[in-house]
């Protein structure tokens, strides 16, 4: 079934839309591939080298995906003047259409890439979709915990009619070498008594697991990924107060929420049927940190919870955005102003306008 069998007569030459994103990529030095029914149009020449099958030790590549069915009104974006010039600017990173109807990925049938470089343009991205009809009124869940409200990070809808969502993305590429991460275990690994064949096999096994039980099951973009597509893992977004009131007790919750991340990961890098992982509930704790990235641009993202040490105080985590871990002290003043208070209202302010601005007002949340 191809584009213009989804669609009907409703939308006259749907099928002709992959060839011309094609003509268009070679007119503007743009890079195009196409495969398994689907096409992609990559404008950042760094991520376009990164995304190659045949380099596996990339860094990653962080930021946030527009997802949406393949509606009238986001067809007519992708042929709108005003996107297609977004495209030949590289003021976006780039797309990828899928050209058949397959359940599987009905819900994303577009996907607009947008990383931390370009940020900025979020905001004129966001215009040229309210011109287009895609009505952008970020529609945020909650989990209620001991009086808290917590914000979900696995599918944040913008638009419920068309079915216009964002997600969270630790790597575009999927192919991520987090420097800081492999130094931890690298370090590890120099430790190992090499004279015992069968200890040192252990050990590394041990490494391993410990690598993925704290930094991998949280930070792979394949469990982001199956949150948005299957919800789960949950994903949430902790006010400040929440992980002030919880110190004493912070490091427990995560070891629970830890073990069953990493069984669920296993079974996920396996590749197992969705069904039987829909039966796992696990949790990633995020907390959001606003960051400027220019003189008019805020963006508000996640910093996922990865262990706190309750005798000093000291918080470690992942910087999304920055792909690096990162330490904060809950005693210092100076620390705890990083984290938002409101994650809810910072999430809903950026998704609307592109930037946080305090006179800016979010639509109500449902």
């Amino acid at each position: 079934m191809g584009l213009e069998d989804i669609f009907g007569k409703e939308i006259k030459g749907a099928r002709q839309l992959g060839e011309y994103y094609w003509n268009l990529a070679n007119g503007y030095g743009l890079d195009y591939t196409s495969g398994g029914g689907y096409f992609s149009v990559l404008a950042n020449k760094r991520l376009s080298e990164d995304s190659d099958d045949r380099k596996m030790d990339t860094p990653p590549w962080p930021g946030i995906k527009i997802h949406s069915p393949l509606s009238v009104e986001m067809y007519n974006v992708l042929e709108s003047d005003d996107f297609i010039q977004m495209l030949k600017n590289r003021e976006i990173d780039g797309i990828k259409v899928y050209l058949y109807s397959d359940d599987d990925v009905k819900h994303k049938e577009v996907t607009i890439y947008i990383s931390l470089g370009s940020m900025p343009n979020l905001r004129k991205l966001l215009d040229i979709l309210k011109k287009n009809g895609i009505d952008i009124q970020p529609g945020l869940s909650y989990y209620y915990n001991q009086g808290y409200r917590m914000a979900f990070l696995n599918r944040i809808p913008i638009d419920s009619r068309t079915g216009v969502f964002v997600r969270y993305s630790t790597d575009f590429t999927g192919k991520m070498n987090i420097s800081d991460i492999k130094n931890i275990k690298d370090r590890m690994m120099s430790n190992i008594d090499t004279r015992d064949i069968k200890n040192y096999i252990n050990q590394v096994i041990m490494i391993d697991d410990y690598i993925t039980d704290k930094y991998r099951s949280k930070i792979d973009d394949r469990v982001w990924r199956a949150a948005a597509d299957i919800s789960t893992p949950r994903i949430l977004a902790v006010p400040r107060d929440w992980l002030l009131r919880n110190q004493n007790n912070l490091d427990e919750i995560l070891i629970y929420s830890s073990a069953s991340l990493k069984d669920f990961y296993y079974k996920l890098w396996k590749s197992v049927d969705p069904k039987e992982l829909r039966r796992y509930y696990p949790t990633i704790y995020t907390f959001i940190k606003l960051g400027e990235i220019d003189e008019t641009t805020v963006v508000a993202y996640p910093n996922i919870i990865i262990s706190h040490n309750w005798v000093d105080k000291k918080l470690e985590a992942y910087d999304i955005f920055r792909a690096k871990r990162v330490e904060y002290d809950l005693s210092k003043e100076d620390d705890l102003e990083r984290i938002s208070d409101h994650p809810e209202d910072d999430l809903c302010k950026f998704l609307t306008y592109g930037t946080i601005s305090e006179d800016k007002k979010c639509p109500n949340n449902k």
